[in-house]
């Protein structure tokens, strides 16, 4: 009995750390998709019945999902950051994720240049 307790209570508690993303900064975990409870999950998002659904995604990313800086350089005009995938981060619903990024930046007059690409490999063009 101790142990059923002891693990219900450690569910509640992860399911209360991940829920807490603030509404405003939520991001959606499948838009322009029919989301339900079942296919969140399975992507490792989180499912929140009790958001408002025009305005708030029901189906969203914990906080850890993304990239995080490795390295970066800031010498002269070039700004370079290396980004590797956070070991924490979630399944992508929308394919395969690089691993590695290279975030490039560069002022030119009043506009930015901004060049994203993976480490290794083919650049995508869009």
């Amino acid at each position: 009995m101790k142990k059923i307790f002891f693990l219900l209570f450690l569910s509640f508690c992860i399911n209360s750390i991940e829920s807490d993303v603030a509404e405003n900064r939520r991001i959606d975990c499948a838009p322009g998709r029919i989301k339900n409870k079942d296919f969140c999950v399975s992507k490792g998002c989180i499912w929140d019945n009790n958001s408002e659904p025009d305005s708030v995604p029901l189906c969203y990313f914990p906080a850890n999902t993304g990239y995080i800086v490795a390295q970066g350089s800031f010498s002269g005009g070039d700004k370079t950051v290396n980004l590797k995938k956070s070991s924490q981060s979630v399944q992508n619903p929308f394919g395969t994720d690089f691993s590695d990024l290279v975030f490039q930046w560069k002022e030119i007059g009043a506009g930015v240049y901004i060049k994203i690409a993976p480490s290794q490999g083919t650049r995508l063009a869009f």
